[in-house]
């Protein structure tokens, strides 16, 4: 098959029809070279998905290509579930995008994503690294592009960082293009360039540009749509007009939500008057974004302390082995905080053993052949 006289590869897993509804657990593999160049509505190893979860699974180079599509992403075009599940569980986890790059064109695209062009179901522990460009053209479109993931709808990104250059004409960010739902201890260190331009009609939109989300928040939505927390952008933000458009070190235009104990560089961007290009300050009353220079995100003390760089203010950032680490020598993540990985306790169960298993000095009424092996345990105490 072919799409604009180039080979379609792979085709996507779920389409507008018919989603993919299954439980995907990758054991930890890895996919090379995935390339698809498609036409379809939905582009990704799965092009929609709805009620799934897809866990465990890597994706190492190749190219994702989207003409005329309305999502566009590596590992998933739409990622959809309900209230219910979207409480209790973890959608897409444990997942990543290295080098992979994403591209989508046409009058008809919706979003670009590192990872997921549009998700409403929950993210947790995962990444992407490569290029994202959207290059939609219609008068009044979304234009959304976002390093980890296009649009965010209703639900949270937790854990998850992304390093790609972004590019887009419309709503651009380092992590997410848009921001409908929570960004938790997540970062963005790719550059972010909005291409957009505006002639101040009022039925079209600017190019809102941020380091880590391009617009966050809908309109009258109050507080709890949009929320960033406990989280950073290093990424220098550009604007082809920057007249009509909204830079932020941070997020390009916050009109509802909230966002506390956030960081960016301002070493990058030193003509960026704020973390934010522009917020709803009617709506917007807590919107903190500290800009630090390269030196002092990578000082480990201010965001676990209150020190003079930070505001004399203590952000409390967890660090530990499944959350934030820090390497002081900088030789990883350039010494800025990085995210170590999650891991869920699991039960050993062996049969003719009364051996244990759990802390390394258990305390245990009777032998047992079976232990709880919790987070932070070791295997020292196996005899």
């Amino acid at each position: 098959n072919m799409t604009n006289g180039v080979a379609a590869g792979f085709t996507p897993v779920g389409d507008a029809t018919t989603a993919f509804t299954g439980n995907f657990d990758g054991l930890g593999h890895t996919i090379t070279n995935l390339t698809i160049n498609s036409s379809s509505d939905y582009v990704g190893l799965f092009g929609s998905a709805s009620l799934a979860t897809i866990r465990n699974v890597g994706l190492v180079g190749g190219s994702v290509t989207g003409s005329n599509s309305l999502h566009v992403a590596p590992l998933a075009g739409k990622v959809w579930t309900n209230a219910a599940r979207r409480s209790s569980e973890l959608t897409i986890s444990n997942t990543y995008a290295s080098g992979v790059t994403v591209s989508g064109s046409g009058t008809g695209l919706l979003t670009t994503g590192g990872l997921i062009g549009q998700s409403n179901a929950n993210v947790f522990n995962s990444w992407a690294t490569g290029s994202v460009t959207n290059t939609e053209t219609a008068v009044g479109s979304m234009g959304t592009a976002g390093g980890l993931v296009g649009q965010l709808q209703y639900a949270t990104v937790s854990n998850s960082w992304a390093s790609g250059t972004v590019t887009g004409p419309k709503d651009v960010g380092g992590l997410a293009g848009d921001n409908y739902g929570v960004i938790s201890n997540s970062y963005a260190t790719g550059a972010v360039v909005g291409t957009g331009t505006w002639d101040g009609d009022a039925s079209t939109q600017p190019n809102k540009a941020g380091g880590l989300v391009g617009y966050n928040g809908i309109v009258n939505a109050g507080t709890s749509i949009g929320v960033i927390t406990n989280s950073y952008a290093t990424g220098t933000v550009s604007a082809s007009d920057t007249t009509n458009s909204y830079r932020g070190g941070l997020v390009g235009q916050m009109v509802s939500g909230a966002a506390t104990g956030n960081f960016y560089s301002s070493t990058n961007n030193p003509t960026l008057a704020s973390g934010y290009g522009y917020v709803r300050t009617a709506d917007v009353t807590d919107y903190q974004g500290t800009a630090l220079s390269n030196a002092n995100l990578a000082t480990k003390a201010n965001f676990n302390s209150a020190t003079a760089a930070n505001g004399n203010v203590n952000p409390s950032w967890t660090f530990s082995n499944t959350a934030w680490r820090f390497d002081s020598s900088g030789s990883t993540n350039s010494g800025y905080p990085y995210l170590g990985d999650a891991v869920s306790a699991i039960t050993i169960s062996l049969a003719d053993t009364n051996r244990y298993y759990g802390n390394s000095n258990p305390t245990l009424p009777t032998p047992s052949t079976s232990g709880t092996w919790g987070t932070g345990d070791s295997l020292a105490s196996v005899a």
